[in-house]
Order: C-alpha cells, then sequence, then structure tokens
C-alpha cells in the first residue's frame, strides 16, 4: 500500500471525505471505550505505546492507525467484527 492508498482509507475508515482531526480523535475515543477491556486490543495497545516509551493505552490506539501499523490493526477489528458504527 503506498502513502495515497493509505490515506483514503484512512478516510475511508473514519467515514470522512477529508482530514479532520476533530472528528478522528472522537471516534477513536469511542473505539477505545469498546475495546480498553479486550485482552487482545489491551496487549496491541501497550504494544505500541511502549515504543514510544509510554503506557498511555488510548496513545498506543492512536499509533496503530499509523501508515506501518494501520492494516493489520484494521484486520484485526474487521476479524473480531468491531468497527466504527457500532
Amino acid at each position: 500500500m503506498d502513502e495515497q492508498q493509505y490515506q483514503n482509507k484512512f478516510l475511508d475508515f473514519f467515514n470522512l471525505e477529508e482530514y479532520d482531526n476533530d472528528q478522528i480523535m472522537n471516534k477513536i475515543k469511542r473505539l477505545y471505550e469498546r475495546i480498553k477491556d479486550i485482552p487482545l486490543f489491551q496487549k496491541k495497545m501497550q504494544d505500541s505505546a511502549s515504543r514510544v516509551m509510554s503506557d498511555d493505552l488510548e496513545m498506543g490506539l492512536v499509533m496503530l492507525f499509523s501508515y506501518d501499523n494501520f492494516s493489520d490493526f484494521c484486520g484485526l477489528l474487521e476479524n473480531n467484527k468491531i468497527n466504527l458504527s457500532h
């Protein structure tokens, strides 16, 4: 996936036409509330946050939407039937 494909898929995931940080962060916060108590996702967020020497799970979640992690993380969400619309 190239940078343009990532940007398009990122916007599609958040159901946006253009980048809007406030909307994205609100959706990430809602997603966090849904997955924060699921051990599989706790581990993913912990591992992600630890890369920047943090234990902030919400920061770890944000980092899972980065270019390097996006496809795998979205696949994990999909495999566990978790999306933003619920």
